[in-house]
Formats: C-alpha cells, sequence, structure tokens
C-alpha cells in the first residue's frame, strides 16, 4: 500500500463512497465519485490542485477506465492500487490577496510561455491550426467587452486533455476571483457561465473552471497570483507555472494576464 503525500481538504473532509476510473494516464488518473465530482490523482511530482491527491508514486500501475473503487477517510482502493490517505497533508490553499498591480506578468508570459496554445507558434500554419489560432485570439480579446461571445469562443477551442480556451477561461476566472482586480465585478457572471458549459466541453476543464472562479486552482498558478507584487519572486513563479502540461500552464496565464492587464 502507498501513501497519499497531500490532498486537497475539501475531499478529504468528504463522506465516503464509490469511485470508477474515467480516465488513465501514466501519471495521473481521474475519477468520478458516486456523485459525479471529479477527482484526480497523481504522481509525487505533480503540485497541489483542487480535488486532487498526490500519491507518493512515480508512475500510476495500468488502471482501465470503468473500473470501480471506493475513497474512505482511511484509504482510497482501486484495482491494482490502494493508497493511504489518512496520513495525507491537507492542502488548503491560502486566500488571494488583494490585486495592486500585475506587474511584469504580461512580458513574462510572452518570454517564458509555450506557443501553440494561446500564444500562437510562429511560422506558418495549416488550415486548420490557423483557424484555432484565429478563435482563440478573437475570444481572448473579447474577455472584458463581450463575455458571452468570448465564451462561446473559447470554450472547447483547441487540443489535448484540457484546450486552450478551456484554460484561458479558467485563468480569467482565478483573476475574476482576486479581490479589486479590474475584472472581480465579473466573477458571478462568470461563475454563472461556467456553470453552463456542462456538455460543451470536458469535465476535467469544467472542474478547472468552476474552482478557478472560486480562488482554487493548481499551486503553481497560486504562487503566479501571489508572486504579483514581488518583482523579484515573479519570473520563477511564472517559469514553474508555464511547465504546467504542452501548453495549459501558459494558457491559463495568459487568461490571467488578460483579466489583470
Amino acid at each position: 500500500m502507498l501513501d497519499a503525500l497531500s490532498a486537497d481538504a475539501r475531499l478529504l473532509d468528504a463522506p465516503p463512497g464509490p469511485l470508477r476510473v474515467h480516465s488513465a494516464f501514466e501519471r495521473s488518473a481521474n475519477l468520478l465519485t458516486g456523485d459525479g465530482r471529479l477527482v484526480a490523482v497523481t504522481a509525487r511530482t505533480f503540485d497541489d490542485a483542487p480535488w486532487s491527491i498526490r500519491a507518493d508514486l512515480e508512475r500510476f500501475p495500468t488502471l482501465t477506465a470503468g473500473a470501480t473503487g471506493c475513497l474512505d477517510a482511511d484509504r482510497l482502493r482501486l484495482p491494482g492500487l490502494t493508497l493511504r490517505v489518512s496520513g495525507a497533508r491537507p492542502w488548503r490553499p491560502a486566500p488571494l490577496a488583494p490585486f495592486t498591480g500585475a506587474g511584469r506578468l504580461g512580458a513574462l508570459v510572452e518570454e517564458l510561455g509555450r506557443r501553440g496554445g494561446a500564444l500562437p507558434s510562429p511560422g506558418e500554419k495549416g488550415p486548420v491550426e490557423q483557424a484555432v489560432a484565429d478563435r482563440l485570439a478573437e475570444g481572448i480579446a473579447a474577455l472584458r467587452q463581450d463575455l458571452d461571445l468570448a465564451v462561446r469562443l473559447l470554450a472547447g477551442t483547441g487540443t489535448g486533455l484540457t484546450p486552450a480556451g478551456d484554460d484561458v477561461l479558467a485563468g480569467f476566472g482565478l483573476a475574476a476571483a482576486i479581490p479589486a482586480s479590474p475584472v472581480h465585478p465579473m466573477r458571478d457572471r462568470l461563475a454563472a457561465a461556467y456553470r453552463d458549459l456542462r456538455g460543451r466541453t470536458a469535465l476535467l476543464s469544467l472542474v478547472t473552471m468552476n474552482e478557478a472562479v472560486q480562488g482554487r486552482a493548481r499551486q503553481r498558478i497560486l504562487d503566479v497570483a501571489d508572486a504579483l507584487p514581488f518583482p523579484g519572486r515573479l519570473e520563477a513563479a511564472v517559469a514553474r507555472a508555464v511547465e504546467i502540461g504542452h501548453t495549459s500552464g501558459t494558457d491559463l496565464l495568459c487568461g490571467l494576464v488578460a483579466g489583470l492587464g
């Protein structure tokens, strides 16, 4: 039996119940609870995140989509994987500090970010890639002027486990959760818009967006928000955040820039 290193405190406080494997990868697995909530179990190299458990392992055993198990106060049990969760460190993200300025955030994301998502890749593109890039650019430009249009353009746009457009929306939602930010007054509208996206994009994206607008995101992204008033810390925080996924970290930060710039 393996140990869970840390877990979202909300998950540790949740009542016990059944689990079903939604999707499984080399270093993570997504599990569905009995009430339809998506829970992630990740390798130790991942950072803390909403509704997530970090396990003391590098790679996961083979898990089959549809396999069933359970989670209680002591253990998470799945075929081929048992985690002791009772000793996990509870993750409780700190409240977001009031906004005082974005500093060099936009310039750093442009400089350090990975291209191919919200930051277009250089060079000539095929017609499909160009259409996606144009849609992302139009959606990002509309975020603060026409939210309904922006959500229509961005939701589900892109490839991967969480499409670039979804990550941009999540980053923008986090910006709205920051007290006194330029888009903080939009927070309730964003929350309602994100709740209405069920069925229009991936379940993992929906969790990411709905948590972000509550001020809850992957710890590396929260570290960027925390570092905004401290120029000496901001570059290192951005450099760590853009390592998330292929372009997911960059795309999340592009949404944050759109809301704070």
